[in-house]
């Protein structure tokens, strides 16, 4: 998805719960909402417990992804 600010999300989150908490589809206190940044990082990393999710080498940043070094800011 893209353009959707974070309040737009934030709010369709909120929307989505009262729809289905009118329908009985979540418990009480249930609620959809955003990860946290801790909650997005662990689930984007599967579990490992190295300083990057592809090892602990930060000379293989650069097979790994796009940041400053490369990116040509």
């Amino acid at each position: 998805m893209e353009t959707i600010s974070w309040h737009d999300a934030v709010e369709f989150c909120r929307r989505l719960t009262d729809r289905e908490r009118a329908r009985g589809a979540i418990p009480p206190g249930w609620e959809y909402r955003l990860p946290t940044e801790a909650q997005w990082e662990y689930a984007c990393r599967a579990g490992t417990e190295t300083a990057y999710s592809f090892g602990g080498d930060p000379a293989e940043l650069h097979r790994h992804g796009n940041y400053n070094e490369i990116s040509g800011n």
